[in-house]
């Protein structure tokens, strides 16, 4: 599929649902929840991104990762809180996709990733035609 028909796509599908979970585009309004866990060293190393030291870091993250790249991440919003908990990013070469995440460890332990990971694996091969999908850990 070509890299534009594969961006409609994308940008026509900006939310995804599961009985935990809501993937959808990360807002500013969610940089509260986000500094909470990217301000974890532990978790900033492991997920690779550097550690959030202020709330302006993480909006400025926000503004400038995030927005740029807001046709292959979306936010995980814990159904039951409200709070967006996590992150995953569907990185699309060619007819390969890579994915990378990072959730917040009060979560941890839920599957909650193995979750996220399967709607967006649906969608990668039965939408995006894409035929392999791994993880960039």
């Amino acid at each position: 599929m070509p890299e534009s028909n594969i961006n409609i796509k994308l940008a026509q599908n900006e939310i995804f649902e599961s009985n935990r979970l809501r993937l959808r585009r990360i807002k500013m309004s969610d940089a509260a929840d986000i500094f909470s866990y990217a301000s974890d060293p532990q978790l900033a190393t492991n997920a690779g991104f550097k550690v959030a030291v202020t709330l302006e870091d993480t909006q400025n993250d926000i503004a400038t990762w995030f927005e740029t790249n807001r046709l292959n991440i979306w936010g995980l919003e814990d159904k039951l809180s409200g709070r967006l908990i996590g992150s995953i990013q569907l990185k699309i070469t060619g007819r390969r996709g890579e994915f990378g995440w990072s959730l917040n460890p009060d979560f941890w332990g839920q599957s909650l990733m193995a979750e996220a990971a399967g709607l967006l694996r649906d969608f990668a091969f039965s939408e995006l035609a894409l035929d392999v999908l791994i993880t960039a850990f």
